[in-house]
């Protein structure tokens, strides 16, 4: 989410995950679930990016999050509730068609439809949030978890983009995509530290926060416990010397 500038700070993109999926550990099952209807996912994202890029100057994560997810609650009061307090499909459709986020009602309706049937299931176990699931509606955290679920589709999508970009059509082995993935991690890490004024200084925590298999578990432990001054002199010394200076180097990669 930092690198493909969905956000500036990891503390809100860690608050989008939490929102998302009830919890920060996320089960494999959870997420392939987003791996249907991801054509209206992207489009509801973009949609929802070219909103907040048109309303403000911050980043998605830090737009939704921000006050306590009070510009997602001022969209959800907009809508027509029930006593309960919950909206059903329709009012989403039309909400998303005022902010003219998506104008595809069919696909949309039938992407929300969708997710009421595949509700996440750490926020399903709430009963309030199950209830709300069984008479087809939304509650306020079941719509936060409809848009912060499909941003994080939406960074999945662009990353399995780029690692079957150079398959050329050719069938991808698992060797294939994990020394992609390493090498992503390895073109994300070189980006962080070479252009360290760009990305600020929430890039060390991410930096600390990766661990690709060509990093050593010491490694990892001695990048969370760098001073200021280290780091400092470590953004440097790779803007001096290269990646190379800091990073083994292996064979393709």
């Amino acid at each position: 989410m930092f690198w493909l500038g969905l956000t500036k700070s990891r503390t809100a993109a860690m608050e989008t995950l939490r929102m998302g999926f009830g919890q920060l550990q996320i089960e494999n099952g959870t997420l392939l679930v987003l791996g249907d209807h991801v054509e209206v996912q992207m489009r509801l994202v973009e949609g929802l990016r070219h909103l907040v890029r048109r309303d403000s100057t911050e980043h998605m994560c830090e737009y939704l999050a921000g006050n306590s997810f009070q510009r997602p609650r001022a969209w959800f009061n907009s809508m027509r509730a029930d006593p309960m307090g919950w909206v059903d499909i329709t009012q989403v459709q039309n909400l998303f068609a005022r902010m003219e986020v998506t104008s595809d009602r069919q696909t949309l309706f039938r992407f929300l439809s969708y997710i009421m049937e595949n509700p996440c299931p750490s926020i399903a176990a709430d009963h309030r949030e199950a209830a709300a699931i069984e008479s087809k509606k939304f509650s306020f955290n079941g719509f936060l978890s409809l848009i912060c679920r499909c941003t994080t589709s939406w960074v999945l999508h662009r990353v399995l983009v780029m690692l079957m970009a150079e398959s050329s059509g050719a069938l991808a082995t698992d060797l294939d995509i994990a020394n992609r993935w390493i090498e992503l991690q390895r073109r994300i890490m070189i980006s962080l530290l070479v252009n360290h004024r760009f990305w600020g200084r929430e890039s060390r925590q991410v930096l600390s926060a990766l661990q690709p298999p060509m990093i050593s578990t010491a490694m990892v432990e001695e990048l969370q416990e760098l001073s200021q001054e280290q780091w400092n002199a470590l953004f440097q010394r790779v803007r001096a010397q290269g990646l190379a200076s800091v990073l083994p180097q292996y064979d393709g990669l």
